[in-house]
């Protein structure tokens, strides 16, 4: 079950029916986005801070790339039905988290002190 932190909201969540880890949900949240595999439980947990791109590289494959807290880089696909609209989802959620969020607040809320 997705954890959500004080004052962050689900935006959108899309059923991934296929990935690394089986099918599940992929969440876009006010802070970030998390994806929660029936198999293996909560695979990602990413903040709009450490997710360096994404794209819809096929009409149903989206893509994130991030930043791990030790600089290393992942990269992770889903199978949705429709990637672009993931895509959109993602990009609406990002840009008011950037437009609403100054850096002190993006880090206490990454903190948990809101």
């Amino acid at each position: 079950m997705i954890r959500l932190r004080n004052d962050e909201k689900i935006i959108k969540a899309f059923e991934v029916k296929k990935s690394t880890h089986g099918s599940g949900v992929f969440y876009i949240t006010s802070f970030g986005v998390y994806f929660e595999s029936q198999k293996h439980g909560m695979v990602i947990e990413a903040d709009f801070e450490l997710l360096r791109s994404y794209n819809a590289i096929k009409k149903d494959i989206f893509q994130i790339v991030w930043n791990a807290q030790n600089n290393e880089r992942f990269r992770y696909e889903i199978k949705v039905d429709s990637a672009d609209e993931v895509m959109t989802s993602y990009k609406d959620a990002n840009k008011e988290y950037s437009e609403s969020a100054t850096e002190i607040q993006a880090l206490k809320s990454k903190h948990g002190y809101l």
